[in-house]
């Protein structure tokens, strides 16, 4: 006997009847830039020496087909420094850095494609204790997960302690967010994982738009045959 063609109303059924085969989209924090897969490097030391302004704006190339545009919150310039003389901070001394130069954060790295994840480190420019804050965005500007880690600004005593902060997510970012609380901070180079384009996991959200038009498609064939 042959068997009857499956619905479209079943096949959705069947569809959402096998979550355990469904990636789900997954943000995380990491603790290490070891922890970004396929690592891209950048020094800031590439865009001139210490003192070096930069508008806000500005854009660089990261790879072939990959641009990375930096912005502050005020629109301010950014400037570049250098862990040592020009900030005795507790980075590694010669360290190249970008200073925001005034309580102009928080800055913002936005990507021409997806990343996989992103790493660096910051430091207060003002004694005392502080909060480091990261914050990753999705394809439609949308909140992927938000991350701290704790960090002590330098003084007359010590070069103080500085803040990781990272995170990697199988969505795919688009935009990186950090801050302190006082927005005058500087950050050392950053690394950057590529992603494979194909391997971008959708949210939950897509899948449930996709089963929607294969609801609709149900839709229209049965009007076809009535």
């Amino acid at each position: 006997m042959r068997a009857a063609p499956m619905s479209c109303a079943g096949l959705i059924v069947a569809l959402l009847a096998v979550p355990h085969h469904v990636a789900v989209a997954q943000t995380t924090q990491v603790e290490s830039r070891a922890e970004i897969v396929n690592p891209l490097f950048y020094d800031w030391s590439s865009l001139g020496p210490v003192f070096t302004f930069l508008p806000s704006p500005f854009t660089v190339l990261l790879g072939s087909s990959l641009t990375m545009t930096v912005s502050s919150a005020t629109g301010d310039g950014l400037e570049l420094s250098e862990q040592g003389v020009f900030f005795p901070g507790g980075f590694e001394d010669g360290t190249a850095l970008l200073w925001t130069g005034l309580p102009s954060g928080p800055v913002t790295f936005s990507f021409s494609r997806a990343i996989s994840g992103f790493a660096t480190e910051v430091q207060s420019n003002f004694s005392g204790s502080f909060t480091g804050t990261i914050r990753a965005f999705g394809s439609t500007n949308n909140l992927l997960g938000t991350f701290m880690n704790a960090g002590v600004g330098p003084s007359l005593a010590t070069g103080g302690e500085i803040a990781f902060l990272g995170v990697r997510s199988t969505e795919g970012i688009f935009s990186v967010e950090i801050a302190t609380e006082d927005n005058d901070f500087l950050t050392n180079g950053l690394t950057i994982g590529m992603m494979d384009q194909v391997s971008v996991i959708p949210e939950p959200a897509t899948m449930a738009l996709f089963a929607t038009g294969l609801a609709g498609l149900g839709l229209v064939s049965r009007r076809r045959r009535a």
